[in-house]
């Protein structure tokens, strides 16, 4: 299909689609494969942002909170599940890393800690006091899910500074 008509992937994806579906609702048969294979995911560069661009994120975040946590992903090169589940154990504030627990793929690895967020980490630890995690849920005791504090953060950066980036992009900037 593609290589005959030049058609995107979504085509050719919503063309085999279709065919199952009338194979198996109306026909009333069972799909078989017969030689369609959905065509390869198009590889594509991620966004990757400028200093100037990257600056304006980290100024335009509203919450102190949310500031040490976006500044903590980039500067450490971390994902957002990563970073927002950084405990404080993890922190090796005499070797000057920070150990990354389950990573992508479950993988763990030590990272360097650079003096300017370390200083910050401390300045945030003296306002927010957790046991155990680094960035606790707001409200809650115990860790949960950061999935509305990572979309609060990235809906703030990005409306201040006028960008529609993700953190995945100032994690590669």
């Amino acid at each position: 299909m593609k290589n005959g008509k030049k058609w995107a992937r979504a085509t050719c994806t919503i063309a085999i689609c279709g065919i199952k579906f009338f194979r198996e609702q109306t026909l009333k048969r069972d799909w078989i494969t017969i030689g369609l294979v959905r065509p390869a995911r198009e590889k594509r560069l991620p966004a990757i942002l400028s200093r100037k661009e990257v600056v304006s994120i980290m100024k335009n975040v509203r919450f102190f909170r949310y500031r040490v946590c976006l500044e903590t992903i980039y500067s450490l090169g971390l994902r957002v599940g990563e970073g927002t589940r950084l405990k404080i154990c993890d922190m090796g504030s005499a070797r000057m890393v920070v150990h990354v627990s389950n990573g992508k793929g479950g993988k763990e690895r030590y990272v360097p800690l650079p003096r300017r967020t370390l200083q910050l980490l401390r300045e945030f630890r003296l306002i927010h006091r957790n046991q155990e995690w680094l960035f606790p849920r707001v409200g809650r005791s115990s860790h949960g899910k950061h999935r509305t504090d990572s979309m609060c953060c990235r809906r703030d950066s990005a409306r201040y500074a006028a960008t529609d980036s993700f953190i995945s992009g100032v994690r590669r900037s």
